[in-house]
């Protein structure tokens, strides 16, 4: 494990160099610091996560899925609270993949709220993996298929309550 730690952080140290170009470059080189995944990147990717490109925004959820910090958690959730809606998606399909200490509660609340169906169908993806033991999944894909107001929503959510019976 300290030899592959050593490699994420020598390839850290390359990529980081190639930051603050233009916008593709940027999230070329923030994907492959994602799967570098090493923390030593993580200054770095704060540092253009107000970018003024939301392919560059987007990408910086993608960059830290793999970073375990104090600052990841709170940089996700402000993403998945950005005004763009690719944006939000790549943030909240990471905290998804993440399944942080306080996911559930956040996508509870994006479940609910978020404007978009695209955004609440990445969310209600993290409840159609729970357990039907999990009450508070049971309880959001519930109100979600009786509540949202996309059929699209709605049925996706009923079926995994429906997939979730059947475990």
């Amino acid at each position: 494990r300290e030899r592959e730690r050593e490699r994420e952080s020598a390839l850290a140290q390359e990529l980081i160099p190639l930051l603050g170009g233009p916008v593709e470059r940027d999230v070329q080189v923030l994907n492959a610091l994602g799967n570098a995944g090493s923390i030593e990147s993580l200054p770095a990717i704060l540092g253009l996560a107000g970018s003024s490109s939301e392919e560059v925004r987007a990408a910086v959820a993608v960059a830290v899925r793999k970073l375990e910090a104090p600052q990841v958690e709170p940089l996700l959730v402000k993403l998945a609270g950005d005004s763009s809606v690719p944006v939000r998606l790549s943030a909240v399909s990471i905290l998804v993949e993440r399944d942080g200490p306080n996911t559930s509660a956040l996508l509870k609340k994006i479940c609910s709220k978020d404007p978009n169906e695209g955004v609440r169908l990445e969310a209600i993806e993290y409840f159609a993996g729970c357990s039907s033991q999990n009450i508070a999944a049971v309880q959001v894909l519930t109100e979600v298929s009786q509540n949202d107001p996309s059929e699209n929503v709605r049925t996706y959510a009923s079926n995994a309550l429906k997939n979730m019976a059947t475990e």
